[in-house]
């Protein structure tokens, strides 16, 4: 999720609301630092990834559940 200012920080809060996780880019690598900043000030963070970390962790952890729910 993205947003401009506080955007993607009520978006975040609303998953969370609802159990989901929340999985949010590391401000020293984001290109507008305001908006994980943002998220992270909810307090409501599972955790912190540079952008080049999450495609990986959430393949890790999703992909390899549906593979193994296939079998």
């Amino acid at each position: 999720m993205t947003g401009a200012g506080r955007d993607g920080a009520a978006g975040l809060a609303a998953i969370k609301r609802k159990g989901g996780a929340s999985l949010v880019q590391k401000p020293e690598t984001a290109q507008c630092r305001s908006m994980p900043e943002a998220a992270l000030a909810t307090g409501m963070v599972d955790r912190q990834l540079a952008l080049e970390e999450i495609v990986p962790w959430l393949m890790e952890r999703y992909m390899k559940r549906d593979v193994n729910n296939c079998r």
